[in-house]
Formats: structure tokens, C-alpha cells, sequence
């Protein structure tokens, strides 16, 4: 999420601690409220907190057996503070804790009371606890309220309003600690909340009147089981064999929903997957089939023409590009099977060519990685002229660090794109690119050099002669040279260098059958014997062996330092 995104909202929301009201539904408040759940989280905050002081400068004047005697007693004050300070802080700390006990008390009163009205002003109250600063979500929990809660939700004369402030309540409470969320769990927080679910899902027992409030009930119902079940497969794999993803992909197939409702959904789907452990494919292939579908029938040219207004659903796609992603590295022939039954595959080419770096860099990681593996999807998107979408984007003179990312993928795609079909090397060479290899080069940073020369070397391992000629003729030759200029403490480049220009005069060789040769002339030419012989005194032993090689086998003079 961007800073300026974060700043805007700074004062409506804060992490953990307030939750989207009706009025304002941003989505990227959702990131600032939906934590990582687990122990460690705090043990973290723990020992960060323990190096501050040890890095402060009030620490720093303490003494070391004085902070010993103070970790050897009960007594939690600051040495350096006063005691007449110390102990107003203690007081107002002990009146507010009295404050909010009695506050508590009197709202759990309210919510058992037999009043029908009494009962939903307690509810309100509660939400307006958890709204603010500090919210006492173990209090809440600690009081055994949640029972009382769960009841009043599964009540059908109980009014959505009411209903909502309930789930809104544990959106809120799921956003705290490991055993704070596994309370609620254990209490049933889950099957209630999957109830509300399969009730609201039904289009044709909701008035078009009420439609809105179901909306925003589906809206915090689906909140909270995001909540619940984010990177905890035991909450996540009892709410799917309860059947959240029938449930959630249902409510994403219905058009009269509003945008957030629909949002709310992909979330909640989405996280069904960013636990350690992905659940058995089975069981989420729905959500595949659902994403896919979305997909390929958006309106993708009005979200690139107004990205300001259409950010939140930049970041829907977002998720379910990350979904697909993520299930791919594990279930990689299942993800295969459905994209060509699909033709998703045209769509991701589609995608491609957006200005929406974030989008573009998780296609790239789609089609890089489903290339690699298939031979028979990699003709697939040749055919669908994805090498004619990559050259134009990398041809575009924008080199801002997100650009420089995207081009960095799109030359491993191109790596990938290798199979015993199609030459695409050849298509590359045609299109005249290896002329512009040089101004990419320049103007990259070291990984998306990398991985430029990477697709050379790669391509020039089974290169044909006459294919050789043409790219020596679009100054190929030329960019290998400039290449071995680079200061390259670590080697890789200066090495993938040496291993072209290896396989260039090898080719050469078998082909003129001679040493003597225009390409060998002209690597001397523009100056390469005498920086293969520098790169004998590198710093890689490899750089240094792949020098001496070049220089023993292709060269009629040996050179040695």
C-alpha cells in the first residue's frame, strides 16, 4: 500500500482498533485492521521493544545493576521519573481500568437484559468500545459476552441493524491475539457466522428494499470470517467443510451486489490460502474456476483509464491474481488444466499490456511459471503474440524503479518461453530488438541485467548460424563487449557474458572451420581481447577459468597473468 494512501486515512482508522463504517468503505483500510495472527507476533513487539530502551538515551544512563534490581521486583517504575509523577500515572491508569470495568459491566447488563430494546442498546455500546483508541478486546472477551452475542444473532426478530453492529463486533475482536481469535472459535464465533452467511446469500428471500442492509451485514459478516481465518488452517479448514467457499463464490456471482459485498468475498476467499499449508485442491478448485471467470469477463480498460476512482478494484484483482499464484506453486497441473480450458491464457496476454505495474508483475510471475513447466502453454501464448506485448513494453523508454521490475520479469518470460516449436530467438532478431538491447542495459539495474543477458546466453546455446549472422548484424556482438565493462563485483554478469561469447565463437568456428574469422575480427575490433584478458585478475575464479578458456581455444595466442 502506498504511503500517501496510509496517510489519508491515518485519522479514521487505526491498526486493529476500528472497523469500516457504511460511510466509509475504503479498501485499504482492510490491511490496516486485518493483522497476522499468532504468538510471535507479540514476542516480536516484546523484543523490539526491549532493544529501544537498550538503544535509548534514558537506558543508556541507567545502571546495569540498577535495571537488574528493577527486573528483580515488582515495581515497574521508571527511575528516572519522579515518584509524584509515577504515582498520579498509576492513578489515572487504575481510574480508567475502574472506568472501563463499570462501563462493561453496566453494557453486559444491558445485552442480558430481557428488553428487547435495552439488549440492542447494549450492542451499540459495545461497537462504540471497540471504536476507540485502545479498544479492551480481551476485557470483551474475558466477560463472557460472546455466548450472549451468538444468540442474539441467530434471532430472526432481531433487526439488521443490530446484526450488523454483532459482526462488526467480531471483525474487531478477530483482529487481535492467536488465543484471543481461537475464543472466539472455540465459542462457535464461525458456525454463526457462516449461518448469517447462507442466509444473506439467498437473493429471493431478501426484499430489493433491504437489499442494501443485507449488503453491509454480507459485508462484516465476511470481514470477520477474513479475520478469523487468516493464516490459521485449523479456523480455516473448519469454515470450508462448513461450506464457506460455496457460500462466498455464490455471492460473487450475484451482479445485484454492491462492489464491496463482491470485494469482501475475493478477501475472504483469498485467505483461505495464506496459511503455511494450502488445503486440499478439491476443496478450492471452485475459487479457481470463480477467479478465472471474473477475470476474463472484467472491464479492464475502465479500470486502466481511471485508476484513481477504480483502486479498490486494482486491488481485487490484485488479490485474486495473488490467488492464483499462490495455488500454482503447489497445484501447478490443476492451475495448467483450467487456464486452457478457460483460454485464461488470452487474458493474461490482455493483462499484460496494462500501465498497472502491480497488476503486471503478478501476471508476469502466472506466465513465466506456467510457461516454464509447459511446453504446450508456452505455444499458447506465443500464438496469442505475447513476445509482440513484451518487446513493446520493453521498448518503452520508462525506467522508474516499478518499470525497471516489470521488464526484469518480462525478460525471465521470455527465458521461459523456450520450446522445440516456435524459435524465439528468430521472432526476436526479426522484430530487430537485439538492436535495442544496449539502451536497456544502460539504463537497468544489476537484477534486470541479469536477467537480459541470462535470455541471451540462454538462446544463443542452440543458435543457427545464419540466425547468428543476423544478430551480429543488429550489433550484438557489440552489446557482449559493452557488457564486460560493467563493474561486476559478483561476477554473475561478466560471467553469463563470457559463456555467450563462448558459445558465438564456438558456433563460428564449426561453421568457417577457422580461427580467422569477421566475427572474430570483430570482437577485436571493438576492443574484447584486451577485457577478457583484464578479467583474468577478477575476483571469481570462474570469470577468471572462462577468460583463459576463451582466450586458449579461440585466440591463436595464449594469454596468462
Amino acid at each position: 500500500m502506498k504511503e500517501s494512501q496510509l496517510d489519508n486515512n491515518s485519522q479514521k482508522f487505526v491498526i486493529g482498533k476500528k472497523k469500516i463504517s457504511s460511510q466509509t468503505q475504503e479498501s485499504n483500510c482492510r490491511q490496516l485492521l486485518q493483522r497476522k495472527q499468532g504468538k510471535s507476533y507479540f514476542l516480536y513487539k516484546q523484543k523490539l521493544y526491549q532493544q529501544m530502551l537498550r538503544n535509548s538515551n534514558v537506558a543508556s544512563r541507567v545502571s546495569k545493576s540498577r535495571l537488574q534490581r528493577q527486573r528483580n521486583t515488582n515495581n515497574i517504575a521508571d527511575p528516572l521519573v519522579p515518584q509524584s509523577v509515577q504515582s498520579d500515572s498509576v492513578e489515572i491508569m487504575l481510574a480508567r481500568n475502574r472506568k472501563l470495568k463499570l462501563n462493561l459491566e453496566s453494557i453486559c447488563v444491558e445485552i442480558r437484559s430481557q428488553i428487547l430494546d435495552t439488549k440492542c442498546n447494549g450492542v451499540t455500546k459495545l461497537r462504540k468500545v471497540l471504536m476507540t483508541k485502545d479498544p479492551p478486546i480481551y476485557q470483551i472477551i474475558d466477560c463472557l459476552i460472546i455466548k450472549e452475542l451468538l444468540t442474539i444473532l441467530s434471532q430472526t426478530f432481531i433487526s439488521q441493524q443490530t446484526k450488523i453492529d454483532i459482526t462488526w463486533i467480531f471483525t474487531n475482536l478477530s483482529s487481535g491475539t492467536y488465543d484471543q481469535v481461537m475464543s472466539l472459535f472455540n465459542h462457535g464465533v464461525i458456525n454463526a457466522l457462516i449461518h448469517v452467511l447462507s442466509n444473506q446469500s439467498n437473493l429471493s428471500s431478501i426484499s430489493h428494499i433491504f437489499l442494501d442492509n443485507s449488503d453491509e451485514l454480507l459485508m462484516q459478516t465476511q470481514w470477520a470470517l477474513s479475520n478469523i481465518i487468516l493464516g490459521n488452517s485449523q479456523t480455516r479448514d473448519y469454515a470450508i467443510d462448513l461450506g464457506v467457499v460455496p457460500l462466498a463464490v455464490a455471492i460473487l456471482g450475484q451482479s445485484q451486489r454492491s462492489f464491496i459485498t463482491h470485494r469482501e468475498a475475493v478477501f475472504l476467499l483469498c485467505n483461505l490460502v495464506r496459511a503455511k499449508q494450502l488445503p486440499p485442491f478439491p476443496k478450492i478448485q471452485m475459487i479457481l474456476t470463480s477467479f478465472c471467470y471474473k477475470l476474463k469477463h472484467l472491464n479492464f480498460n475502465a479500470v486502466e483509464q481511471d485508476q484513481g476512482k477504480c483502486q479498490e478494484q486494482i486491488e481485487v484483482i490484485i488479490n485474486m491474481l495473488d490467488f492464483i499464484a499462490i495455488i500454482q506453486s503447489q497445484y501447478h497441473e490443476y492451475v495448467e488444466i483450467q487456464i486452457q480450458k478457460s483460454n485464461f491464457h488470452l487474458e493474461l496476454v490482455a493483462m499484460m499490456q496494462t500501465s498497472v505495474s502491480s497488476i503486471m508483475l503478478y501476471v508476469s510471475d502466472i506466465v513465466g511459471n506456467l510457461c516454464m513447466i509447459s511446453d504446450q502453454v508456452a505455444v499458447k501464448f506465443i500464438k496469442s503474440n505475447i513476445i509482440e506485448v513484451i518487446v513493446e513494453r520493453l521498448l518503452r523508454h520508462d525506467y522508474s524503479p516499478s518499470e525497471i521490475q516489470v521488464k526484469t520479469k518480462l525478460f525471465w518470460i521470455l527465458q521461459n518461453l523456450k520450446q522445440r516449436q516456435i524459435d524465439v530467438f528468430l521472432i526476436l532478431i526479426e522484430m530487430k530488438f537485439i538492436k535495442e538491447l544496449t539502451l536497456i542495459y544502460n539504463n537497468s539495474d544489476y537484477a534486470t541485467k541479469f536477467e537480459l543477458i541470462y535470455m541471451v546466453a540462454f538462446y544463443l546455446r542452440r543458435i543457427k548460424y545464419r540466425q547468428l549472422l543476423l544478430a551480429i548484424e543488429q550489433d550484438l556482438m557489440k552489446f557482449l563487449v559493452n557488457c564486460l565493462r560493467l563493474q561486476d563485483v559478483q561476477g554473475q554478469i561478466i560471467q553469463l557474458t563470457l559463456i555467450s561469447l563462448s558459445r558465438i565463437f564456438k558456433k563460428t568456428k564449426n561453421h568457417t572451420k577457422s580461427l580467422d574469422n569477421d566475427i572474430v575480427r570483430l570482437f577485436e575490433q571493438y576492443g574484447g581481447i584486451d577485457l577478457v584478458e583484464s578479467l583474468q585478475l577478477h575476483n571469481s575464479e570462474d570469470v577468471y577459468e572462462s577468460a583463459f578458456f576463451i582466450l586458449n581455444t579461440y585466440f591463436e595466442i595464449e594469454r596468462k597473468v
